[in-house]
């Protein structure tokens, strides 16, 4: 199986997955962070 490559670099820092939280409400806690990931 092929697998496709997600990664992107972002003002210099290269991230696997472009799947990023920033600060808000959602960065909260771990149980939000797991569910914006599964979203």
């Amino acid at each position: 199986m092929l697998t496709k490559d997600l990664s992107v670099t972002f003002c210099g820092v290269k991230f696997p997955n472009p799947f990023c939280l920033s600060s808000s409400p959602v960065g909260n806690c771990y149980e939000m962070c797991a569910k914006a990931y599964d979203t």
